[in-house]
């Protein structure tokens, strides 16, 4: 790769290569070459296209800054990663302990200056990429110079949070985006040609990790860094991703970016910059018993019943004005349809329509869970206002016969704890049951839920985090 690319860069097809993606190990794609052209359309496909990069992007000898090389046209970043249990995720060629790079921090004197880590280098990406709406897909390659360190918090899952939480998950082109649900994991995907198309990754970065010189050489590693986070991610796709209820957790289509649910930002505070709480915000936890028995509509033998079918459960969760997807065939073994379904917003007005039997199968007035929280969760142009996470859990805490039964555990940072409320009395939508004679029983998944414990913390901005909080002593 050279040093600088002369000019802006333009895609081009070429015969595909092995390519890198998503975080994952090199996949190997064999589609016969294109034929060379200036322009590639916005649906060729992403192992037909290449794009000029930068072998240590980072140095300060290469670029001012590690956004100059997207500006000079570079799609594909290198950065050199050491993962210190002191200084965390250090950005250098040969020093271990301390980030030698452009990527620029903030110091004690709140002074722009370089040297920044990892975080930083992610936080640098986000603003160029705020800057450049829809621009060309970025790779970053980010070789682990001696691996993961688990036992310091610098393990693939730590890195994968870290990537969500500096650059924004909705920014990055992650396995789910490539497997959908059609496919077991990305292997399989790329093997049946389904990458994706120029169009779809535009305004998107795609991730992957690389083993580093000096990995194994150091410390014991037995195996080897892309593998390790391959293993990490396959292993968090079989275990965590699908929920109680048969649906996969989907927060990044609706979740806000974690500015916009602070106080100053949200615009539903009277928070003004400087102010102790501008950059603060309510996190809200929810202790909550899954009734899955009535849910699935089985009996004690497991027999199903009359409301047991895919496309019943799916209005319940989603909605009715149309439902998301009808579901196979079998509507009852593996689970009846598929468990990956857009988190898309149908205005706020979307449960009133279902209420009414507007456009619902049939006539039938429905509520449908997300429609309802969609009534408050989102701003008239269907950015999100929350951030949420959510856990699937099984013990007997608040059981009345203590018995182990599934929760749903989550939490939620929201602008205010009245946006909250709110946002749960428009998932009940019990008004709009009540004016419309919409029956219990079609009524979103209310009679499924009981909520055991919920709490709401103020919590302040980074900047005054302590504990105690030693500047108000």
């Amino acid at each position: 790769m050279p040093a600088r690319p002369s000019g802006p860069s333009k895609p081009a097809p070429w015969a595909p290569p092995t390519l890198a993606l998503l975080l994952a190990a090199w996949l190997a794609c064999g589609a016969p070459p294109a034929a060379a052209t200036a322009t590639v359309s916005e649906d060729t496909k992403l192992d037909r296209i290449t794009f000029s990069g930068n072998h240590n992007a980072y140095e300060k000898a290469t670029y001012g800054r590690l956004t100059d090389a997207l500006e000079a046209g570079s799609r594909l970043l290198e950065i050199d990663v050491y993962t210190d249990p002191v200084s965390g995720w250090v950005v250098s060629h040969s020093n271990p302990l301390s980030s030698n790079s452009n990527c620029t921090r903030r110091n004690i004197f709140d002074k722009e200056v370089k040297n920044g880590d990892l975080a930083d280098c992610l936080t640098d990406l986000r603003r160029w990429s705020e800057a450049h709406p829809g621009h060309d897909p970025v790779y970053v390659k980010l070789e682990m110079k001696w691996g993961f360190y688990g036992r310091a918090d610098m393990a693939p899952a730590d890195l994968d949070r870290l990537i969500a939480k500096r650059l924004g998950s909705s920014r990055v082109f992650k396995p789910a985006d490539l497997t959908g649900t059609a496919y077991p994991d990305a292997d399989a995907a790329t093997r049946a040609d389904a990458w994706p198309s120029l169009a779809r990754t535009r305004g998107r970065f795609l991730f992957y990790v690389w083993p580093g010189t000096v990995e194994g050489k150091v410390f014991e590693d037995n195996v080897p860094t892309d593998v390790e986070y391959g293993r990490s991610v396959r292993d968090r796709a079989a275990a965590g991703r699908l929920m109680w209820m048969g649906f996969a957790d989907q927060q990044v289509a609706g979740s806000a970016q974690a500015a916009d649910i602070t106080f100053r930002r949200s615009g539903l505070t009277t928070t003004a910059p400087g102010d102790y709480f501008d950059h603060g915000a309510v996190q809200h936890l929810s202790h909550v018993i899954l009734d899955l028995k009535q849910f699935y509509d089985v009996d004690d033998a497991g027999v199903p019943g009359d409301d047991a079918a895919f496309s019943e459960r799916v209005q319940y969760m989603f909605r009715s004005t149309p439902p998301p997807s009808p579901g196979n065939a079998d509507q009852i073994t593996d689970g009846g349809g598929p468990a990956f379904l857009p988190n898309t917003f149908r205005g706020t007005n979307d449960a009133e329509a279902s209420a009414q039997g507007k456009g619902t199968p049939e006539g039938e007035r429905r509520i449908g869970h997300l429609s309802g929280l969609q009534r408050s969760s989102r701003r008239g142009d269907g950015r999100p206002l929350h951030l949420r996470m959510d856990g699937p859990g099984y013990d007997a805490m608040d059981v009345p016969d203590g018995s182990a039964q599934p929760k749903l555990q989550f939490t939620v940072f929201v602008p205010t704890a009245d946006f909250f409320s709110g946002m749960r009395t428009h998932q009940a939508s019990l008004d709009l049951a009540a004016k419309y004679g919409v029956p219990e029983e079609e009524n979103g998944l209310e009679r499924f839920l009981t909520a055991t414990r919920r709490q709401n913390f103020l919590t302040p901005p980074r900047r005054h985090r302590a504990f105690p909080l030693v500047e108000l002593i």
